[in-house]
Protein backbone atom coordinates (compact mmCIF):
# COMPACT_ATOMS: atom_id res chain seq x y z
CA UNK A 1 0.00 0.00 0.00
CA UNK A 2 2.88 2.34 0.71
CA UNK A 3 4.16 1.94 -2.85
CA UNK A 4 0.73 2.50 -4.40
CA UNK A 5 0.23 5.59 -2.26
CA UNK A 6 3.55 7.04 -3.34
CA UNK A 7 2.80 6.23 -6.96
CA UNK A 8 -0.57 8.00 -6.83
CA UNK A 9 0.99 11.06 -5.22
CA UNK A 10 3.73 11.15 -7.86
CA UNK A 11 1.25 10.82 -10.72
CA UNK A 12 -0.78 13.66 -9.26
CA UNK A 13 2.25 15.96 -9.55
CA UNK A 14 3.39 14.60 -12.96
CA UNK A 15 6.51 13.22 -11.20
CA UNK A 16 9.57 12.81 -13.39
CA UNK A 17 13.36 12.67 -13.48
CA UNK A 18 13.53 16.43 -13.64
CA UNK A 19 16.93 18.07 -13.25
CA UNK A 20 16.57 21.10 -11.00
CA UNK A 21 18.61 23.33 -13.30
CA UNK A 22 15.77 23.28 -15.82
CA UNK A 23 13.20 24.75 -13.45
CA UNK A 24 15.10 27.73 -12.06
CA UNK A 25 13.62 31.01 -13.26
CA UNK A 26 16.63 33.27 -13.62
CA UNK A 27 14.76 36.59 -13.49
CA UNK A 28 12.58 35.72 -10.48
CA UNK A 29 13.35 34.34 -7.05
CA UNK A 30 13.44 35.88 -3.60
CA UNK A 31 15.73 38.89 -3.08
CA UNK A 32 18.21 38.42 -0.23
CA UNK A 33 20.26 41.58 -0.17
CA UNK A 34 22.10 41.60 -3.48
CA UNK A 35 21.44 37.87 -4.10
CA UNK A 36 18.66 35.87 -5.70
CA UNK A 37 17.25 32.88 -3.81
CA UNK A 38 15.36 30.21 -5.79
CA UNK A 39 13.68 27.40 -3.79
CA UNK A 40 12.28 24.60 -5.95
CA UNK A 41 10.36 21.35 -5.75
CA UNK A 42 9.90 18.62 -8.36
CA UNK A 43 8.52 15.15 -8.72
CA UNK A 44 8.96 12.23 -11.08
CA UNK A 45 7.64 8.89 -12.20
CA UNK A 46 9.60 6.55 -14.47
CA UNK A 47 8.99 3.17 -16.05
CA UNK A 48 12.39 1.40 -16.20
CA UNK A 49 12.57 -1.75 -18.36
CA UNK A 50 15.90 -2.88 -16.84
CA UNK A 51 16.29 -1.76 -13.25
CA UNK A 52 19.55 -3.65 -12.56
CA UNK A 53 21.07 -3.11 -16.04
CA UNK A 54 21.64 -6.83 -16.64
CA UNK A 55 21.03 -9.25 -19.58
CA UNK A 56 17.96 -10.77 -17.86
CA UNK A 57 16.10 -7.49 -17.57
CA UNK A 58 13.79 -6.85 -14.60
CA UNK A 59 11.36 -3.94 -15.01
CA UNK A 60 9.82 -1.68 -12.38
CA UNK A 61 8.32 1.76 -11.82
CA UNK A 62 9.97 4.26 -9.50
CA UNK A 63 8.86 7.61 -8.12
CA UNK A 64 11.11 10.41 -7.01
CA UNK A 65 10.50 13.67 -5.18
CA UNK A 66 13.11 16.44 -4.95
CA UNK A 67 13.49 19.67 -3.03
CA UNK A 68 16.28 22.21 -3.12
CA UNK A 69 17.38 25.79 -3.57
CA UNK A 70 19.75 27.94 -5.57
CA UNK A 71 21.51 31.10 -4.37
CA UNK A 72 23.30 33.37 -6.86
CA UNK A 73 24.72 36.83 -7.40
CA UNK A 74 26.14 38.55 -10.49
CA UNK A 75 27.99 41.86 -10.72
CA UNK A 76 30.35 43.33 -13.31
CA UNK A 77 33.33 41.64 -11.64
CA UNK A 78 31.96 38.77 -9.50
CA UNK A 79 29.85 35.74 -10.31
CA UNK A 80 28.58 33.53 -7.47
CA UNK A 81 26.25 30.56 -7.96
CA UNK A 82 25.40 27.77 -5.53
CA UNK A 83 22.81 25.04 -5.12
CA UNK A 84 21.70 22.28 -2.77
CA UNK A 85 19.15 19.53 -3.40
CA UNK A 86 17.80 16.34 -1.85
CA UNK A 87 15.70 13.64 -3.46
CA UNK A 88 14.11 10.37 -2.43
CA UNK A 89 13.59 7.62 -4.99
CA UNK A 90 11.36 4.62 -4.23
CA UNK A 91 10.56 1.59 -6.38
CA UNK A 92 7.22 -0.19 -6.47
CA UNK A 93 8.66 -3.74 -6.45
CA UNK A 94 12.46 -3.76 -6.06
CA UNK A 95 12.63 -1.81 -2.81
CA UNK A 96 16.32 -2.66 -2.38
CA UNK A 97 16.95 -0.02 -5.05
CA UNK A 98 15.32 2.74 -2.97
CA UNK A 99 17.79 5.59 -2.60
CA UNK A 100 18.42 8.93 -0.94
CA UNK A 101 20.28 11.29 -3.24
CA UNK A 102 21.70 14.74 -2.57
CA UNK A 103 23.97 17.37 -4.03
CA UNK A 104 25.77 20.50 -2.86
CA UNK A 105 27.69 22.77 -5.21
CA UNK A 106 29.03 26.28 -5.59
CA UNK A 107 31.24 28.39 -7.84
CA UNK A 108 32.81 31.80 -7.23
CA UNK A 109 34.50 33.68 -10.07
CA UNK A 110 36.05 37.15 -10.09
CA UNK A 111 37.57 38.90 -13.07
CA UNK A 112 39.09 42.14 -14.28
CA UNK A 113 40.49 43.27 -17.62
CA UNK A 114 43.59 41.06 -17.33
CA UNK A 115 43.01 38.60 -14.51
CA UNK A 116 40.45 36.09 -13.25
CA UNK A 117 40.15 33.68 -10.33
CA UNK A 118 37.76 30.81 -9.71
CA UNK A 119 36.82 28.51 -6.81
CA UNK A 120 34.50 25.53 -7.32
CA UNK A 121 33.12 22.76 -5.13
CA UNK A 122 30.72 19.98 -6.05
CA UNK A 123 29.66 17.05 -3.85
CA UNK A 124 26.85 14.58 -4.44
CA UNK A 125 25.49 11.15 -3.52
CA UNK A 126 24.08 9.26 -6.49
CA UNK A 127 23.51 5.74 -7.77
CA UNK A 128 22.91 6.45 -11.46
CA UNK A 129 23.77 9.18 -13.95
CA UNK A 130 20.76 11.31 -13.02
CA UNK A 131 21.65 14.64 -11.43
CA UNK A 132 25.29 13.54 -11.36
CA UNK A 133 27.24 16.05 -13.52
CA UNK A 134 29.79 18.45 -12.15
CA UNK A 135 28.10 21.72 -11.24
CA UNK A 136 27.46 23.89 -14.29
CA UNK A 137 29.08 21.53 -16.78
CA UNK A 138 25.99 20.58 -18.79
CA UNK A 139 24.91 23.46 -21.07
CA UNK A 140 21.58 25.09 -20.31
CA UNK A 141 18.72 23.26 -21.98
CA UNK A 142 20.50 19.88 -22.14
CA UNK A 143 20.42 18.89 -18.45
CA UNK A 144 18.90 15.48 -17.88
CA UNK A 145 19.66 14.27 -21.41
CA UNK A 146 23.48 14.06 -21.69
CA UNK A 147 24.44 13.51 -18.04
CA UNK A 148 26.27 10.22 -18.66
CA UNK A 149 29.00 11.98 -20.62
CA UNK A 150 29.95 14.12 -17.60
CA UNK A 151 30.30 11.31 -15.05
CA UNK A 152 33.78 9.78 -14.68
CA UNK A 153 32.38 6.64 -13.02
CA UNK A 154 30.34 4.33 -15.23
CA UNK A 155 29.14 2.08 -12.42
CA UNK A 156 25.60 2.40 -11.05
CA UNK A 157 26.84 1.42 -7.58
CA UNK A 158 25.79 3.95 -4.90
CA UNK A 159 28.65 6.40 -4.50
CA UNK A 160 29.64 9.81 -3.22
CA UNK A 161 31.63 12.04 -5.55
CA UNK A 162 33.52 15.21 -4.69
CA UNK A 163 35.13 17.77 -7.01
CA UNK A 164 37.02 20.91 -6.09
CA UNK A 165 38.96 23.44 -8.16
CA UNK A 166 41.00 26.55 -7.40
CA UNK A 167 42.59 28.46 -10.25
CA UNK A 168 43.24 31.72 -11.99
CA UNK A 169 44.58 33.34 -15.10
CA UNK A 170 46.45 36.39 -16.36
CA UNK A 171 46.65 38.07 -19.75
CA UNK A 172 50.33 38.76 -20.41
CA UNK A 173 49.77 40.99 -23.43
CA UNK A 174 47.36 41.67 -26.22
CA UNK A 175 47.49 38.07 -27.47
CA UNK A 176 49.06 35.76 -24.86
CA UNK A 177 47.34 34.41 -21.73
CA UNK A 178 48.30 31.92 -19.05
CA UNK A 179 46.15 30.15 -16.47
CA UNK A 180 46.66 27.42 -13.92
CA UNK A 181 45.06 25.69 -11.00
CA UNK A 182 44.67 22.80 -8.59
CA UNK A 183 41.97 20.12 -8.97
CA UNK A 184 40.71 17.52 -6.49
CA UNK A 185 38.48 14.53 -7.30
CA UNK A 186 37.30 11.70 -5.05
CA UNK A 187 34.83 8.83 -5.35
CA UNK A 188 33.68 6.67 -2.43
CA UNK A 189 31.57 3.51 -2.93
CA UNK A 190 29.89 3.50 0.46
CA UNK A 191 27.32 0.70 0.07
CA UNK A 192 28.18 -2.47 2.09
CA UNK A 193 29.02 -5.35 -0.21
CA UNK A 194 30.13 -3.20 -3.14
CA UNK A 195 32.88 -4.82 -5.19
CA UNK A 196 34.47 -1.42 -5.84
CA UNK A 197 36.79 0.69 -3.70
CA UNK A 198 37.12 4.46 -3.72
CA UNK A 199 40.07 6.52 -4.91
CA UNK A 200 41.17 10.17 -5.03
CA UNK A 201 43.03 12.35 -7.51
CA UNK A 202 45.11 15.48 -6.86
CA UNK A 203 46.27 17.37 -9.94
CA UNK A 204 47.99 20.58 -10.99
CA UNK A 205 47.44 22.06 -14.43
CA UNK A 206 48.57 24.97 -16.59
CA UNK A 207 47.49 26.30 -19.98
CA UNK A 208 49.13 28.88 -22.25
CA UNK A 209 47.16 30.36 -25.15
CA UNK A 210 47.86 32.77 -27.98
CA UNK A 211 45.42 34.58 -30.26
CA UNK A 212 46.06 33.87 -33.94
CA UNK A 213 43.10 35.86 -35.29
CA UNK A 214 40.16 37.73 -33.82
CA UNK A 215 38.29 34.43 -33.47
CA UNK A 216 40.94 31.69 -33.33
CA UNK A 217 43.23 30.86 -30.38
CA UNK A 218 45.87 28.11 -30.16
CA UNK A 219 46.76 26.70 -26.77
CA UNK A 220 48.88 24.10 -25.00
CA UNK A 221 47.99 22.62 -21.64
CA UNK A 222 49.52 20.14 -19.25
CA UNK A 223 48.38 18.31 -16.14
CA UNK A 224 50.36 16.41 -13.54
CA UNK A 225 48.45 14.36 -11.01
CA UNK A 226 48.51 11.51 -8.53
CA UNK A 227 45.76 8.94 -7.85
CA UNK A 228 45.66 7.00 -4.58
CA UNK A 229 43.37 5.05 -2.27
CA UNK A 230 42.17 1.46 -1.85
CA UNK A 231 40.74 1.45 -5.38
CA UNK A 232 43.97 2.68 -6.97
CA UNK A 233 46.32 0.16 -8.64
CA UNK A 234 47.71 -2.23 -6.05
CA UNK A 235 46.21 -0.05 -3.32
CA UNK A 236 49.05 2.43 -3.70
CA UNK A 237 49.57 5.44 -5.95
CA UNK A 238 49.57 6.10 -9.68
CA UNK A 239 51.10 9.19 -11.31
CA UNK A 240 49.94 10.75 -14.55
CA UNK A 241 51.19 13.42 -16.94
CA UNK A 242 48.96 14.70 -19.75
CA UNK A 243 50.02 17.14 -22.50
CA UNK A 244 47.69 18.48 -25.21
CA UNK A 245 47.86 20.97 -28.08
CA UNK A 246 44.65 22.51 -29.30
CA UNK A 247 42.64 25.29 -30.87
CA UNK A 248 39.56 27.15 -29.72
CA UNK A 249 37.40 29.28 -31.94
CA UNK A 250 34.68 31.80 -31.20
CA UNK A 251 32.54 31.20 -34.26
CA UNK A 252 30.09 33.92 -33.19
CA UNK A 253 29.37 35.85 -30.01
CA UNK A 254 27.35 32.87 -28.75
CA UNK A 255 29.04 29.92 -30.45
CA UNK A 256 32.35 28.31 -29.46
CA UNK A 257 34.42 25.26 -30.35
CA UNK A 258 37.41 23.83 -28.46
CA UNK A 259 39.50 20.82 -29.54
CA UNK A 260 42.81 19.50 -28.16
CA UNK A 261 44.84 16.34 -28.85
CA UNK A 262 47.78 14.88 -26.98
CA UNK A 263 48.95 11.98 -24.84
CA UNK A 264 48.93 10.73 -21.25
CA UNK A 265 51.81 8.97 -19.48
CA UNK A 266 50.36 6.89 -16.62
CA UNK A 267 52.68 5.13 -14.14
CA UNK A 268 51.70 2.58 -11.48
CA UNK A 269 53.89 0.62 -9.05
CA UNK A 270 54.28 -2.15 -11.65
CA UNK A 271 53.38 -0.74 -15.09
CA UNK A 272 53.50 2.40 -17.19
CA UNK A 273 51.31 3.33 -20.15
CA UNK A 274 51.29 5.86 -23.01
CA UNK A 275 47.76 6.56 -24.23
CA UNK A 276 46.26 9.16 -26.60
CA UNK A 277 44.34 12.00 -24.97
CA UNK A 278 41.68 14.37 -26.29
CA UNK A 279 39.15 16.98 -25.21
CA UNK A 280 36.30 18.47 -27.23
CA UNK A 281 33.55 20.94 -26.43
CA UNK A 282 31.34 23.09 -28.58
CA UNK A 283 28.12 25.04 -28.52
CA UNK A 284 26.56 26.44 -31.70
CA UNK A 285 23.56 28.75 -31.60
CA UNK A 286 22.68 28.56 -35.28
CA UNK A 287 19.46 30.53 -34.74
CA UNK A 288 17.50 31.89 -31.79
CA UNK A 289 15.54 28.64 -31.80
CA UNK A 290 18.22 26.01 -32.54
CA UNK A 291 21.26 25.10 -30.40
CA UNK A 292 23.75 22.31 -31.15
CA UNK A 293 26.02 20.92 -28.44
CA UNK A 294 29.03 18.56 -28.57
CA UNK A 295 31.33 17.28 -25.82
CA UNK A 296 34.02 14.62 -25.43
CA UNK A 297 37.06 13.65 -23.34
CA UNK A 298 39.10 10.66 -22.19
CA UNK A 299 41.36 9.86 -19.25
CA UNK A 300 43.18 7.00 -17.55
CA UNK A 301 41.89 6.11 -14.09
CA UNK A 302 41.49 3.18 -11.66
CA UNK A 303 38.75 0.62 -12.23
CA UNK A 304 38.18 0.59 -8.47
CA UNK A 305 39.15 -3.03 -7.77
CA UNK A 306 42.56 -2.10 -6.34
CA UNK A 307 44.44 -3.66 -9.28
CA UNK A 308 43.28 -2.66 -12.76
CA UNK A 309 43.29 0.63 -14.63
CA UNK A 310 41.21 1.66 -17.62
CA UNK A 311 40.94 4.26 -20.34
CA UNK A 312 37.56 5.95 -20.04
CA UNK A 313 36.08 7.90 -22.95
CA UNK A 314 32.91 9.97 -22.82
CA UNK A 315 31.18 11.77 -25.70
CA UNK A 316 27.82 13.38 -26.29
CA UNK A 317 25.99 15.55 -28.79
CA UNK A 318 22.53 17.02 -28.92
CA UNK A 319 20.14 19.46 -30.56
CA UNK A 320 17.80 21.76 -28.64
CA UNK A 321 14.92 23.22 -30.66
CA UNK A 322 12.70 25.94 -29.18
CA UNK A 323 9.31 25.73 -30.85
CA UNK A 324 7.86 28.73 -29.03
CA UNK A 325 7.95 30.37 -25.58
CA UNK A 326 6.19 27.39 -24.01
CA UNK A 327 7.65 24.33 -25.77
CA UNK A 328 11.18 23.09 -26.46
CA UNK A 329 12.57 19.72 -27.51
CA UNK A 330 15.94 17.98 -27.11
CA UNK A 331 17.34 15.08 -29.13
CA UNK A 332 20.69 13.76 -27.88
CA UNK A 333 23.08 10.83 -28.01
CA UNK A 334 25.86 9.80 -25.61
CA UNK A 335 28.72 7.29 -25.66
CA UNK A 336 30.38 5.76 -22.58
CA UNK A 337 33.43 3.57 -23.26
CA UNK A 338 35.68 1.87 -20.68
CA UNK A 339 38.70 -0.17 -21.85
CA UNK A 340 41.01 -2.10 -19.49
CA UNK A 341 44.71 -1.51 -20.15
CA UNK A 342 45.85 -4.92 -18.81
CA UNK A 343 44.76 -8.50 -19.43
CA UNK A 344 42.06 -9.59 -16.99
CA UNK A 345 40.24 -12.87 -16.41
CA UNK A 346 37.08 -12.92 -18.55
CA UNK A 347 33.82 -14.80 -17.78
CA UNK A 348 34.71 -17.53 -20.30
CA UNK A 349 37.96 -18.32 -18.45
CA UNK A 350 40.28 -16.63 -20.95
CA UNK A 351 42.37 -13.49 -20.45
CA UNK A 352 41.95 -10.26 -22.36
CA UNK A 353 41.45 -6.52 -22.12
CA UNK A 354 37.69 -6.20 -21.51
CA UNK A 355 35.74 -3.33 -23.01
CA UNK A 356 32.40 -1.87 -22.04
CA UNK A 357 30.55 0.38 -24.50
CA UNK A 358 27.22 2.03 -23.76
CA UNK A 359 25.13 4.05 -26.24
CA UNK A 360 22.33 6.23 -24.91
CA UNK A 361 19.75 8.05 -27.02
CA UNK A 362 17.32 10.54 -25.49
CA UNK A 363 14.30 12.52 -26.65
CA UNK A 364 12.83 15.11 -24.29
CA UNK A 365 10.02 17.64 -24.54
CA UNK A 366 9.79 20.54 -22.09
CA UNK A 367 6.54 22.47 -21.63
CA UNK A 368 6.12 25.68 -19.62
CA UNK A 369 2.37 26.36 -19.52
CA UNK A 370 2.76 29.16 -16.96
CA UNK A 371 5.74 31.04 -15.62
CA UNK A 372 7.96 29.05 -13.18
CA UNK A 373 6.13 25.77 -13.82
CA UNK A 374 7.87 23.23 -16.04
CA UNK A 375 6.51 19.91 -17.31
CA UNK A 376 8.41 17.37 -19.34
CA UNK A 377 8.31 13.92 -20.87
CA UNK A 378 11.38 11.89 -21.77
CA UNK A 379 12.28 8.69 -23.60
CA UNK A 380 15.75 7.21 -22.99
CA UNK A 381 17.01 4.11 -24.81
CA UNK A 382 20.27 2.36 -23.84
CA UNK A 383 22.27 -0.36 -25.60
CA UNK A 384 25.29 -1.73 -23.71
CA UNK A 385 27.98 -4.20 -24.81
CA UNK A 386 30.04 -5.40 -21.83
CA UNK A 387 32.73 -8.07 -21.85
CA UNK A 388 32.58 -8.53 -18.07
CA UNK A 389 28.98 -7.96 -17.02
CA UNK A 390 27.06 -9.04 -20.14
CA UNK A 391 25.16 -7.10 -22.78
CA UNK A 392 21.86 -5.43 -22.00
CA UNK A 393 19.26 -2.98 -23.32
CA UNK A 394 17.18 -0.52 -21.34
CA UNK A 395 14.22 1.79 -21.97
CA UNK A 396 13.12 4.46 -19.52
CA UNK A 397 9.91 6.48 -19.97
CA UNK A 398 9.53 9.51 -17.71
CA UNK A 399 7.10 12.36 -17.17
CA UNK A 400 7.02 15.07 -14.55
CA UNK A 401 6.96 18.64 -13.34
CA UNK A 402 8.85 21.13 -11.23
CA UNK A 403 8.11 24.52 -9.71
CA UNK A 404 10.63 27.22 -8.80
CA UNK A 405 9.88 30.27 -6.69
Amino acid sequence: MKRLGLLRISISVWASALCAINIWAEEDGIKLGGMQFHPFVSGEITQDSNVFQTPDAESDVYAEASVGARLKRDTDSIHFDSSAWYSRREYCEYTAKDANRWGLAGVLRSESDKTFGVLLFDGRQVDDYDLAPVFGSVPSGFAGTVDAAFDRTSSSDPRRIFNALAGGGYKLGDKVSVMGGYKFYAVNYYEPGSSLEGWIENALGVEVSSEMTDKAVVFMNGQFGAQSGDGAPYGKEADLLTLRLGIKNNLTDKSTLRLALGATHYVTDKENYFEPSFELSGLWNSTERLTVFVFGRNEVQPVGDGVDVQMTARASTGVNFVLNRAISMVLSGSLVNDRYLDDTLLPDGSYGKPVGTTLIGTYRINVTPVKRLDLFGQIEATDAKQDLAGDYTRLRLSAGLGYAF
